[in-house]
C-alpha cells in the first residue's frame, strides 16, 4: 500500500511520460503528414507534362477572362478576352527557361500545393472577379478557386511567383490561333477566343480568309449569332466594303451591314445591293444624308420612286439642288423630277400617284402637296386656280383650305374667300372657323 506522498509522485511521473508520449505521437504525426504531401507532388516527373496556370475573370470586371498557361518547356500563352470594345482581346506568347519552370514547380511544392482546398471565397464581398491557380503534372491535376480576400498564406506565395514570372517574360502578339487552346470550352470561352482572334486578324490584315476559317469551329448550342457573320460584319465596316457585307448569312445582320456603309459613304450604289423595301429605305436615307432629293430618281420604277420621296420627307422640305428635270428623256420620270422640285406646273403627263391617292394624277398630289410653296412662287390667284385643277371635290377642298391658312397672314378677307369656294360644306366651315371668320 503507497504512501500519500508516493502516490502522488507516482501520478506525476505517469502524467508526464502520458505527455511525451502525446508531444511525440503529434511530431510523427506532423512529420508523416509533411511526407505524405511532400510524396502527393512526384518526385521525379517529365517537363512535358506540366501545365501551370493563372486565370482571372468575372464579376464586374471588363474582362471575360485572363488567362496565362505556362508550359514545361517554358512556352508561356495569354489570352485576355473583354465584356466591352470586342475585338481589342489579347493574345501574346512568350519564352522562359526550364529552369524558371522547375523554381515554380519547387515554389508549389514547398506550398504543399496538391494539400490545399479546392476553393477559397470570402463572400461577404461581392461582383469581385475570381482567381484561378492550377497545376498538371505527370497526369495529376489540381486547381484552387480564391475569390476576395480568402486564401492561407501557401496559396498567396504560389500566385505572387507566378505573377512575378509572367511579369518579367516578354510576350509578343501571338498569330497562332492555337493560343486558344489554353481555354476551357465551358462557358464558350475558346469559341469566343477563336471569334475574337480571327476577326481581330482579318481586320489587322485586310483578309476575309480569316473569316472563312471560322466555319471549322461549331458554335456552342446557346450562342447567338454567328462568328462568322460577325468577322464579315467588323471586315465590312471596318473597309466600308458593302460587298463583304453579301457574305454575312443572317438576312437581317447583311442588310443591315449594307445600309450602313451605304449610309457612312453616302453611296445610293451600295443600295442595289438590297432589294425591295429595304433598298428603297436605303435611296431615301443616302438622299436624306446628300441633301440631294434627286438620288430617288436613280430607281426605275415609279412606285419605288414615290416611296424614296415619301421616306425621306421631301415632300415637307425645301428642295436645296436647282433641278435639271428636262434631261430626262423617260416622262414619268421627268414629272416626278418636277414633282421633286415643286414645279408641279410643269407636269404635263396624266400618271397616276397612287399611295392612298386612288385615281389622283401626280400634278394633282404635287399641287396638293405643295400649295404653300406654290403660293409663294405664283401668288394667290395662280394657286387658287391649280387647287381647282383636282377633280376630287374632298382633296380640292383640303388644298384650298391650307391655302386660305398660309394667306390668312396676310390678308383676312382673302383668306375668307377662299374659303367660300370650298364646295363641301362641312370641310368650308372647318375652313372660316381655322382663319377666324
Amino acid at each position: 500500500m503507497m504512501h500519500g506522498r508516493t502516490k502522488i509522485a507516482y501520478l506525476l511521473i505517469v502524467g508526464i511520460v502520458a505527455v511525451v508520449l502525446i508531444a511525440a505521437y503529434a511530431i510523427l504525426s506532423m512529420e508523416r503528414r509533411a511526407e505524405d504531401s511532400s510524396t502527393g507532388f512526384p518526385e521525379e516527373y517529365s517537363l512535358e507534362s506540366v501545365r501551370i496556370s493563372l486565370s482571372t475573370g468575372g464579376g464586374l470586371s471588363p474582362l471575360i477572362i485572363s488567362k496565362v498557361t505556362i508550359f514545361g518547356n517554358g512556352t508561356v500563352k495569354q489570352v485576355i478576352l473583354y465584356n466591352r470594345d470586342r475585338f481589342t482581346s489579347e493574345f501574346k506568347e512568350g519564352k522562359i527557361s526550364e529552369d524558371d519552370v522547375k523554381r515554380l514547380l519547387e515554389v508549389f511544392k514547398a506550398n504543399n500545393f496538391f494539400d490545399l482546398q479546392d476553393s477559397y471565397e470570402d463572400l461577404a464581398i461581392l461582383d469581385l472577379p475570381g482567381t484561378d491557380v492550377s497545376l498538371k503534372i505527370d497526369g495529376k491535376e489540381k486547381s484552387v478557386r480564391l475569390y476576395g480576400t480568402a486564401g492561407p498564406i501557401q496559396i498567396q506565395n504560389i500566385m505572387r511567383e507566378v505573377r512575378k514570372t509572367i511579369e518579367k517574360t516578354e510576350l509578343k502578339e501571338s498569330n497562332d490561333s492555337s493560343v486558344c487552346e489554353i481555354l476551357d470550352s465551358a462557358g464558350a470561352y475558346k469559341y469566343t477566343c477563336y471569334c475574337d482572334f480571327y476577326t481581330k486578324s482579318a481586320i489587322a490584315n485586310n483578309n476575309p480568309k480569316a473569316c472563312e476559317a471560322l466555319k471549322k469551329y461549331p458554335k456552342p448550342k446557346y450562342w447567338s449569332g454567328s462568328c462568322y457573320d460577325t468577322c464579315y460584319l467588323e471586315l465590312a465596316l471596318d473597309r466600308n466594303d458593302a460587298k463583304l457585307c453579301t457574305k454575312i448569312e443572317d438576312a437581317e445582320r447583311k442588310e443591315r451591314c449594307i445600309s450602313d456603309i451605304a449610309n457612312n459613304l453616302k453611296d445610293e450604289n451600295s443600295c442595289d445591293l438590297l432589294a425591295g423595301e429595304n433598298r428603297i429605305r436605303c435611296y431615301a436615307k443616302v438622299s436624306a444624308l446628300k441633301n440631294d432629293p434627286y438620288v430617288c430618281l436613280k430607281l426605275e420604277e415609279k412606285k419605288d420612286i414615290i416611296d424614296c420621296i415619301i421616306y425621306s420627307d421631301w415632300d415637307e422640305k425645301e428642295v436645296p439642288i436647282e433641278p435639271h428635270c428636262e434631261k430626262f428623256e423617260n416622262l414619268t420620270k421627268r414629272d416626278l423630277c418636277y414633282y421633286i422640285a415643286k414645279d408641279c406646273n410643269k407636269i404635263t403627263s396624266s400618271i397616276e400617284y397612287g399611295h392612298g391617292y386612288p385615281y389622283m394624277k401626280v400634278r394633282e398630289v404635287c399641287i396638293l402637296h405643295n400649295i404653300k410653296f406654290l403660293w409663294k412662287r405664283y401668288g394667290s390667284e395662280k394657286a387658287i386656280s391649280l387647287c381647282k385643277e383636282i377633280l376630287f371635290q374632298f382633296y380640292q377642298g383640303v388644298c384650298l383650305s391650307k391655302l386660305a391658312e398660309e394667306v390668312k397672314a396676310i390678308n383676312k378677307n382673302e383668306a375668307i374667300e377662299i374659303c367660300n369656294m370650298i364646295s363641301q360644306e362641312e370641310r368650308r366651315e372647318s375652313c372660316l372657323s381655322k382663319v377666324g371668320r
